[in-house]
């Protein structure tokens, strides 16, 4: 058994230390005590397999055992679980797999300012009202919901952002026609510096929402177009027809 003791041992920062692996601000503040670490080759089985425990740089890292109770690193351990891990330093906080208190885009789409054309946005902020505003046509709810007031809109995103990501879908109280046309469709088309990096699925009758995701890494104009066939049959063309049926459900940005 290997048998470890230093003086001034951060205790109050050591999942930070197995998690960052680095120096952060702010450890100086935190309880210093003396510790001592025992390591004895410990082993953990996941479905009865052993992992290979290591850190960010593929440098191998041991549990070890410190008054009566074992450390694992969480990093490796979260991984291991397939679970997302990071390190909030504002608020010394660990956070293990989606949480949506730290997983908040840059920017929603509607609450930046247009370079061009004009939109509508909805937010509720009390919470997700499973009206027909809010409500798709297969049951989900949208927090906020973007569409076109003009045939196109464009966005200065100005190299900012790396994502941008929503959902496409005809509201419930347009499910069997949009805009009032049996055969309508309605599908988006999106511009990043002028060209065309994405066409969504048809959104007529009975179809079901689509989500999206673009990269958006080094663009500096977005431009975001509505077309719409009101026939199902002639083709389709730039209009605000038919938009405020088929909206884009929380379009946010990512950096």
């Amino acid at each position: 058994m290997k048998k470890f003791s230093f003086k001034s041992f951060m205790l109050g920062v050591l999942v930070t230390v197995l998690i960052a692996e680095s120096a952060l601000p702010g450890l100086a503040a935190a309880t210093m005590k003396t510790a001592e670490l025992y390591y004895n080759s410990i082993k953990v089985k996941l479905n009865g397999k052993i992992l290979d425990l290591r850190d960010t740089k593929g440098n191998p890292v041991e549990p070890f055992v410190m008054n009566g109770t074992t450390y694992l690193p969480v990093r490796a351990i979260a991984e291991a679980l397939g679970l997302p891990v990071s390190w909030d330093a504002e608020t010394q906080t660990v956070v293990l797999g989606q949480d949506p208190e730290y997983n908040q885009p840059a920017a929603w789409l509607g609450d930046l300012k247009t370079f061009t054309g004009e939109h509508r946005y909805f937010v509720n902020d009390s919470g997700i009202y499973e009206g027909i505003d809010f409500m798709a046509n297969d049951g989900s709810t949208y927090e906020r919901y973007w569409y076109p007031d003009t045939k196109e809109v464009i966005y200065l995103l100005n190299d900012q952002y790396s994502k941008f990501t929503g959902t496409i879908y005809l509201t419930e109280d347009a499910k069997n026609a949009i805009q009032g046309f049996k055969n309508g469709r309605s599908r988006y088309l999106i511009y990043l510096d002028d060209r065309l990096v994405y066409t969504s699925d048809e959104i007529k009758p009975g179809s079901l929402p689509c989500e999206f995701s673009i990269d958006v890494t080094n663009a500096y104009k977005m431009k975001i177009v509505h077309q719409w066939d009101h026939t199902g049959y002639s083709g389709f063309y730039n209009s605000t027809d038919g938009a405020s049926s088929t909206p884009i459900g929380n379009p946010a940005l990512w950096k």
